[in-house]
């Protein structure tokens, strides 16, 4: 009895555990709204009950993502001299996740969909950066297309609501600032309020900072998100590591700087939960690693419809008369630099068969540091991402700062998944996430709340639940033993 009373006064004692599931065990398989053209492959998703907010976070939460800035970036242009300081105070200040992996595809459409809504591609369906749906022939999605950013039919009735939505429709006020526009989602109405068209990052910083200071008709602000198509489109350009990439990141530090001195003039640095995190990472390329695919497979074979340049993927489709085992037999017999899938089989872990309508009906992609390139001539990138997500180099940088987070230069040198940010985002908000593919307990040890004392509590009371409950049966089988009648034995002593 002592020992059940203790173990049940350590879980009261673990404010918001609920038993705190640290080790999941309350995933349940659950299915996610999707279009109804689109199969999925029964990958686990679960609604994590086990960190649940008990009354909602009052601190805000400030979202960066950088578009290609690899994981180790700022500690390499540091080590050539490079004056990042606003980086280089935010990883002093605050938690690093060293081993953080993106989702494949390593493109940063899939990704930033999947960070924000904590599914893979195959349930939200934006498989690349560039891509076909086959209900909508001709037409060309691609990531710097505005029309197609625009245009409502790529994101189908059943779309997965994404972060900013999930806060504005539990009582938030959300921010979105992507280059050229600034929308403000507030109230009962889905339809945003758009509130700024500046392209220029250092103006969208100080609508931030302004907003911030002062809401007015506006609102107080819960959750902003800025995205950052730098430093990825020079490094794609001239390299990760070049002059270039290294003149851009200062540009950016500036903008960093801009944001951390304007919270703290305004006494919300330390109040305010910040985010600064990459959509992937980014690979140098070695130009005489290079597969020719017009060599490798004849011209009348395939079509090349996206027209993509060289990089880490192609999308290829068969011309009539060919089938897509007669590419992929071809190209297995010429070289041994890539891997190429007919997508009705694809392997489970690329996260892609829940949307074929909107793959190729091959795909291939390069074994680092080899490139695809599918038109003879077209010039070489000196940077590029869509390798592997677990390759090295397309680890993205995932570093935060705030209340509820670790500080003082912490690293967290666990495996960590992008999608990981969705639950951990709504937990900082107070929302009850959608079902997902992230996990709250996975990437709760960037935080102090589960990991300074709450989450070994949690732990040391289900132990001593588990003592308790073999004690009690050992307990009861004693007593029930000591009630049995006693039987006399005479022995051959006995009168």
């Amino acid at each position: 009895c002592i020992w059940c009373l203790l173990a049940l006064l350590v879980v009261s004692a673990c404010p918001g555990s609920q038993a705190e599931d640290v080790h999941d065990h309350m995933q349940h398989n659950m299915h996610v709204p999707a279009d109804p053209g689109v199969q999925h492959d029964g990958h686990s998703m679960h609604h994590d009950h086990s960190m649940e907010h008990e009354s909602g976070s009052t601190s805000p939460l400030i979202v960066l993502i950088f578009n290609g800035l690899r994981y180790d970036l700022p500690d390499v242009y540091k080590s050539r001299g490079v004056n990042l300081s606003s980086f280089e105070t935010l990883l002093k200040q605050g938690v690093r996740a060293s081993k953080m992996r993106s989702v494949n595809p390593t493109d940063s459409m899939p990704n930033y969909w999947s960070m924000l809504t904590g599914l893979y591609p195959e349930s939200h369906c934006i498989p690349f950066d560039s891509f076909l749906d086959s209900d909508r022939p001709g037409v060309v999605f691609h990531k710097t297309n505005l029309t197609s950013l625009s245009d409502a039919a790529w994101f189908y009735k059943g779309f997965p609501e994404p972060l900013w939505l999930a806060n504005q429709r539990q009582g938030g006020k959300s921010l979105l600032l992507l280059p050229g526009k600034a929308l403000l989602f507030g109230g009962s109405s889905g339809s945003p309020q758009q509130i700024g068209t500046s392209s220029n990052p250092a103006a969208q910083v100080q609508l931030l900072i302004d907003l911030m200071a002062k809401p007015g008709t506006h609102g107080k602000i819960s959750f902003a998100l800025m995205y950052f198509t730098e430093p990825g489109d020079t490094a794609r350009a001239h390299g990760p590591v070049s002059k270039e990439v290294g003149e851009k990141l200062v540009e950016l530090d500036g903008h960093l700087g801009r944001l951390l001195g304007g919270l703290r003039q305004l006494g919300m640095l330390d109040s305010v939960n910040l985010v600064v995190m990459a959509d992937h990472g980014m690979a140098a390329v070695d130009s005489s690693k290079v597969l020719e695919l017009n060599s490798l497979l004849p011209a009348d074979w395939f079509e090349n419809r996206l027209n993509l340049p060289p990089g880490a993927q192609a999308q290829l489709w068969p011309k009539a008369g060919h089938q897509p085992a007669d590419l992929i037999n071809r190209l297995a017999k010429s070289k041994t630099e890539l891997s190429v899938w007919d997508v009705t089989h694809l392997p489970s872990e690329l996260r892609l068969s829940g949307c074929r309508r909107r793959l190729p009906p091959v795909y291939a992609r390069a074994n680092p540091p080899w490139l695809l390139r599918l038109s003879a001539g077209a010039p070489l990138p000196l940077g590029v991402s869509g390798y592997s997500a677990d390759t090295e180099d397309m680890r993205p940088l995932w570093v935060a700062r705030g209340p509820d987070f670790k500080a003082a230069g912490a690293v967290v040198d666990l495996p960590l998944e992008s999608v990981d940010f969705y639950p951990l985002a709504c937990q900082l908000l107070g929302l009850q996430p959608k079902p997902n593919n992230g996990s709250l307990a996975r990437i709760s040890p960037l935080l102090t709340r589960y990991i300074g004392g709450e989450g070994f509590l949690a732990t040391f009371a289900g132990v001593l639940l588990l003592f308790s409950f073999f004690g009690a049966i050992l307990i009861v089988t004693a007593v029930i033993t000591s009630r049995q009648p006693v039987k006399t034995v005479r022995g051959e002593l006995g009168s």
